[in-house]
């Protein structure tokens, strides 16, 4: 099968970019295995799936039009329920959620690392890929992960007509996300802190020894700052019907008006039973992550009152620091045209 033909049968999923090889990877899988699979990265499970491979060079060159319908984009902070509004929203006949595509992180390496050329000839063809695997009368819903938020521009530019949700938790929420994680936690906010100050943001611009005497609370902090700065840029650099804010814990607290705002927003035409069927189901109370295991808002709820014990006075100087670093991030309404 030629790149083409792959691109155009929903069977297939663009699943890699390899780049030392010069092939692109495609996955034979399912609807089911789409909706239900947290992310679609190296944690998806691919034993047991056909795969085809083509060549870079004929994935660039690969004619593709633009999907019947324009797809839509959740943007995020780490650790703000979007997992979670992304499963909800997924449902045949409205739209097809494809979480945290692997493929997308490559294309944002790509642009970090200044492959320019590389970058300019696959970003359209792979977002066309994906956004081609939604269902008859449907739109894909892309849920990337907030590693790739600096391709925001580029995927608006690709599908003009699209709309985006800019999706966040508060800071102390996010500080908080991160402490519970205990080590794992720390390193990852290191580890995005390090990509993101690729991207010439002014959260990311503290000299190298300067960022080496904070601590892993701080960098946390300045990681959020980096993705909220990032979403701004990108909320002033599209026009205002393009993007809307909706806050993640106010979603995770009253998730119904949340879900009919989305719903309305992306043209998904859920209707008012439906979402509040969602809203009474099972989903809100599994981890959106491990859907195996219990957990809700309550559990959240005792879990923040836990580290916010634990950190003490700590949490909030944390806090009033990140304030400092850009004074110009406002504490509340950071983000405009707020969903709910």
């Amino acid at each position: 099968m030629s790149a083409r033909d792959l691109i155009l049968d929903p069977d297939w999923h663009l699943d890699a970019l390899d780049l030392q090889a010069g092939q692109a990877v495609f996955v034979k899988a399912s609807r089911s295995l789409l909706e239900e699979t947290p992310f679609l990265d190296d944690r998806l499970d691919r034993s047991g799936l056909e795969s085809r491979s083509v060549s870079l060079q004929d994935l660039a060159r690969a004619d593709i039009p633009a999907p019947a319908h324009s797809p839509v984009f959740i943007w995020h902070s780490a650790f703000c329920g979007s997992t979670l509004l992304a499963r909800l929203l997924s449902g045949t006949g409205h739209g097809l959620c494809l979480r945290e595509p692997g493929v997308l992180m490559a294309l944002s390496s790509l642009k970090r690392h200044n492959h320019a050329d590389a970058f300019r000839s696959l970003t359209p063809v792979v977002f066309k890929a994906l956004a081609h695997q939604a269902g008859h009368g449907e739109r894909v819903i892309f849920k990337p992960t907030n590693i790739v938020n600096n391709l925001i521009l580029e995927a608006a530019q690709i599908f003009p007509e699209s709309r985006n949700i800019f999706m966040t938790s508060e800071l102390r929420e996010f500080l908080i996300s991160i402490a519970k994680k205990n080590e794992s936690g720390r390193a990852f906010a290191r580890r995005i802190y390090a990509m993101f100050a690729r991207d010439g943001l002014r959260a990311g611009s503290i000299p190298p020894d300067q960022a080496l005497s904070l601590t892993d609370m701080q960098i946390a902090a300045l990681v959020w700052l980096m993705e909220v700065e990032q979403m701004r840029a990108a909320q002033t650099a599209l026009p205002a019907e393009r993007s809307a804010w909706l806050d993640g814990d106010r979603f995770i607290g009253a998730p119904a008006p949340a879900l009919k705002a989305a719903s309305a927003y992306f043209e998904l035409g859920f209707d008012p039973d439906e979402i509040d069927t969602l809203v009474s189901g099972p989903t809100l109370n599994r981890d959106a992550k491990d859907p195996g295991r219990a957990y809700g808002a309550g559990d959240r709820a005792r879990e923040a009152d836990r580290i916010t014990e634990a950190m003490g006075p700590d949490l909030q100087r944390i806090v009033d620091w990140a304030f400092k670093v850009l004074p110009d991030i406002p504490r509340a309404d950071y983000l405009a045209r707020a969903l709910v």
